[in-house]
């Protein structure tokens, strides 16, 4: 008659053993910015994961007077291994990186005086040769709503020594010329303002056949447009979205978005007609004013929104409703990534970013009927046992987080804050670690390693030292460029 009763209480042994190894301690590296290993232990195919994080400062305030303002990181697009930073100094303020996601390496490539961008978008390899990609192309969008396709070399042998400007795409001009013509638009809610600026730029994925490829979403003055970069300097579609704040395309269907806004979260479809698209609101309680939104890549019947109130939405569009709450602790979310579907990262205003580990509560098997699993962060003072604790927080900066984004190779989360790339991966426990690597672990007790340039070794051997800001390798292949842009 004791056998059950031994058996049960084993189990719970067990099952608080186990909860005890997934809660995560990090030690946060106070002294400087240099680079750290964020703790981050899973249980996932029998295998134990941690966040790897290093960080590189791209802008030094050292060298400025107090009087004046103070130049800050602005916006980050990565693609396979090449990484583009833009920042508000004056000169050389596009810097194009190679990134080794393996090694947590950067190596500087190239820099551009391009003044004014506001946001950053690659396009794909037209040549689909990844070994041979030494010419790239990228969207840089400004404060006077201009986008500029630019051509960028990556090697000196690829025949261009210098980027250049290849093509212009005009909102403000397309956009007093469709507003005149058109006498309605589909509308979510009325402008509140005339916003000047590119706020997001995205190119359509590589599984979209109803347009070209490298065809480029972009969203300026509350209108979301489509263009076709490699022909027409006239938008394809002009569609009024007021009070959007972001979106996201599906990464299967075509002509299918998700929008987050003053509205909450809403569908798109771009098909109907080249002058209107329509709308689909989602319809509950939980739609509140959103502003992120990131379709999950590997799974297109989930997206994820960042709400207002400090929570991440996880919604079923074939329900129409939510199927997880995530809620994080510190006010401010203002962006998340979806790329694989166990794993969710959001950031915030306090340069927290969380990692979301989905694999705990399994949304494909969560009952639609009921209301919407209840999730918070790893903070040990959760005593409701129906509220599932599955989210790290990662300290990545002293600031504000600014941008983030993925990176396709090894499951690579950039952010951004003022000054400061930080590269986000996961690593498998116990893999070897190469001293070309600027990072430390976080639970051991060491000093605070930075990198330091090494421009006279053309090996690019690392060179250590202590207790000084972290810079990165530096190997210009070009001198700077100057690029012009009409005003």
């Amino acid at each position: 008659m004791s056998s059950p009763t031994l058996r049960s209480s084993s189990a719970s042994v067990i099952e608080d053993l186990y909860r005890k190894i997934d809660e995560t301690t990090q030690e946060v590296l106070t002294d400087s910015r240099s680079s750290m290993d964020t703790s981050l232990n899973e249980k996932e195919d029998e295998q134990e994961y941690k966040i790897k994080s290093s960080y590189w400062k791209l802008v030094s305030h050292a060298n400025n007077k107090p009087g004046n303002s103070q130049p800050k990181l602005e916006c980050i697009s990565a693609v396979d291994s090449i990484v583009a930073v833009a920042s508000s100094e004056k000169r050389s303020n596009l810097r194009i990186y190679g990134l080794d996601t393996e090694m947590h390496r950067m190596t500087h490539i190239s820099s551009i005086s391009l003044p004014d961008i506001k946001c950053l978008e690659w396009l794909y390899d037209p040549t689909d040769d990844q070994s041979e990609n030494e010419l790239r192309f990228l969207l840089t969008g400004h404060s006077n709503g201009i986008v500029n396709l630019i051509m960028v070399p990556l090697a000196p042998t690829c025949g261009v020594e210098h980027a250049q400007i290849i093509k212009q795409f005009d909102h403000k001009k397309q956009l007093l010329y469709y507003t005149g013509e058109m006498d309605s638009h589909t509308s979510i809610s009325r402008p509140t303002s005339s916003l000047n600026q590119i706020l997001q730029m995205q190119v359509t994925p590589k599984t979209w056949t109803r347009c070209n490829r490298n065809s480029m979403l972009s969203l300026y003055g509350e209108h979301l447009f489509m263009w076709d970069t490699s022909r027409s300097s006239r938008p394809l579609l002009c569609t009024r979205t007021g009070g959007t704040s972001c979106f996201d395309s599906n990464p299967s269907t075509d002509g299918i978005l998700a929008l987050s806004g003053r509205f909450g979260v809403s569908l798109c479809d771009l098909r109907q007609t080249q002058q209107q698209a329509s709308l689909l609101f989602i319809p509950s309680q939980y739609n509140k004013e959103s502003v992120a939104v990131s379709w999950c890549k590997s799974d297109p019947n989930y997206i994820c929104s960042a709400s207002i109130d400090s929570t991440v939405m996880v919604w079923d569009i074939r329900m129409l409703k939510p199927v997880a709450c995530l809620k994080q602790d510190t006010p401010g979310i203002n962006s998340v990534s979806w790329d694989k579907k166990e794993s969710i990262f959001s950031s915030s205003d306090d340069g927290k970013l969380v990692h979301w580990n989905l694999n705990d509560i399994n949304i494909d098997n969560i009952d639609r009927t009921s209301q919407p699993i209840i999730c918070t962060t790893h903070d040990g003072h959760n005593t409701d046992v129906t509220i599932s604790e599955i989210g790290t927080p990662i300290y990545a900066s002293e600031e504000k987080i600014i941008n983030m984004t993925s990176c396709t190779a090894n499951e690579s989360i950039l952010t951004i804050d003022k000054q400061f790339l930080g590269l986000h991966s996961r690593m498998t426990e116990g893999r070897p670690r190469s001293s070309s690597s600027v990072t430390c672990v976080a639970s051991e007790k060491s000093k605070n390693y930075v990198l330091t340039s090494t421009n006279a070794n053309k090996y690019n051997q690392t060179n250590w030292s202590s207790n000084s800001s972290p810079t990165l390798i530096n190997r210009s292949l070009y001198n700077n460029d100057v690029l012009q842009q009409s005003t």
